[in-house]
């Protein structure tokens, strides 16, 4: 909760609604209730050269979760689910340490 701005969003694009994402989603409280148990399922990737994360299956990338962050907080997530978007999704080592910033700080 405390990483998730006060007015966090969660959006998605045409193709992850189509696969049954949400459309939307509206603050901090009910971006964390919809992610909660469920965020551990997901895997850290580069989504159009940001840090994020993916849900995988059979080892493609079917959704990717695009942050926005602002002051050290997460401002908005996109779901992503378009396959252009996809095909550029690349896998990061769980190892790798990635601060909000998306700097490493080491």
């Amino acid at each position: 909760l405390a990483l998730l701005a006060p007015g966090a969003t969660v959006r998605a694009d045409a193709a992850a609604i189509a696969a049954g994402a949400p459309e939307r989603i509206d603050g901090r409280e009910a971006v964390a209730a919809f992610f909660d148990g469920s965020a551990h399922a997901a895997l850290p990737v580069l989504v159009l050269g940001r840090p994020g994360y993916a849900w995988f299956h059979l080892g493609a990338a079917r959704v990717a979760f695009d942050f926005a962050v602002d002051g050290g907080r997460v401002d908005s997530i996109v779901f992503r689910a378009d396959p252009d978007v996809l095909a550029g999704v690349l896998r990061r080592p769980r190892s790798a340490a990635v601060t909000l910033e998306g700097r490493d700080p080491s």
